[in-house]
Parts: C-alpha cells; sequence; structure tokens
C-alpha cells in the first residue's frame, strides 16, 4: 500500500509541473504581446506629429516668405505707399490697421493682430498673425539700422475667425505642434 501512495504522489506531481509550465510559457506570450503593442502606440504618435509637423512648418514658411515678400519689395502700390520702406513702420504700425489690411495679402489672407513695439530706439518690432484655414502662424519682424529679422512660428491649429489672431487656449483638441523659421539679412 505503501508503494502505491508513492506512484500515486509522482503522478499527481507530472501533473502539476505541466500547468506551471503552460501557465508560465502564457505569461511570456502575453508580456511579448504587451510590449509590442506598447511599440506600435508609440510609433502611431510619431507618425501624428510628424503628420501635425507638415502643416505647421508650411504655415511657417508661408508666413515667413509673405513678410519677407513685403519687405523687400520694391514697388510703390495703388494706394500710392512704398511697401518696402513702410513695411516694420507706419504700416503695420498704423493704429486702425486699415492701411495694413489693404496693401499685405498673405495667401489672401489679411494679417491679425498686428503690434507695433519701439521701446528700443534702437529697432522696430513688429508681430501679427496670420490664419490660415485651420492652422496659423505668429510672425515677429524686428528691424534695426544694419539688419532685418523675421521670425515664423507656424502651428498646426489655433486658428479662430471670432479671435484676433491665433487662439492658442483651446488646444486640448489636437495636440499642438509648432515649427519655426527665422530669416536675417
Amino acid at each position: 500500500m505503501f508503494t502505491f501512495l508513492k506512484k500515486l504522489q509522482k503522478q499527481n506531481k507530472q501533473k502539476g509541473i505541466t500547468l506551471v509550465i503552460a501557465i508560465t510559457v502564457m505569461t511570456l506570450l502575453l508580456s511579448i504581446s504587451f510590449s509590442i503593442s506598447n511599440i506600435v502606440l508609440r510609433q502611431i504618435k510619431i507618425t501624428n506629429i510628424n503628420n501635425a509637423s507638415k502643416p505647421a512648418f508650411f504655415v511657417a514658411d508661408s508666413a515667413v516668405e509673405c513678410a519677407f515678400y513685403y519687405d523687400t519689395a520694391s514697388t510703390t502700390d495703388s494706394s500710392g505707399v512704398n511697401i518696402n520702406s513702410e513695411f516694420a513702420t507706419s504700416i503695420f504700425g498704423s493704429p486702425d490697421e486699415s492701411v495694413a489690411n489693404s496693401i499685405i495679402k498673405c495667401g489672401n489672407m489679411s494679417p491679425m493682430g498686428l503690434r507695433k513695439d519701439i521701446t528700443n530706439p534702437n529697432s522696430i518690432v513688429t508681430t501679427f498673425d496670420i490664419n490660415y484655414e485651420n492652422m496659423c502662424a505668429k510672425v515677429e519682424v524686428t528691424r534695426t539700422e544694419v539688419d532685418t529679422k523675421i521670425t515664423s512660428r507656424g502651428y498646426n491649429t489655433g486658428a479662430n475667425a471670432d479671435s484676433n489672431g491665433c487662439d492658442l487656449s483651446d488646444v486640448d483638441k489636437r495636440r499642438l505642434v509648432e515649427r519655426g523659421l527665422t530669416i536675417t539679412y
């Protein structure tokens, strides 16, 4: 009878080992699948950021090209204003913005939120925003006696028809991506 119990115990031990091996293999496979899914999710996020980066860069490029064009243009427009001499001074610094809105057009859009800062007597800093459909750009033109620096920051979201420029306060709906360009000459 004693040998019969020993044989019974050996058979039960072998059945338990099969269960332990099965659980170990399943745990290993499950952890590998979680790791792979985590990598895939991170790659999807990177792809979305890349897709949002292209429009942000396009908007920044369009805005800096527009500002550069109007800064270097030497022609007189239909109202008789010399665009080159007026860009960073009276056009963008006019209190009612009507002169700039009638002259400056960036992709059929007028600049919004024009501001002029002359706190430093050696430079004039003009800032404005341009909305392109669902995207926007913030542009800063700094003109000194020596050089001009145009900085444009494009955003993949933030354009709001009701606002006076880029509205970046409600960006929770989409991930905000900013791309910038600077031209100094």
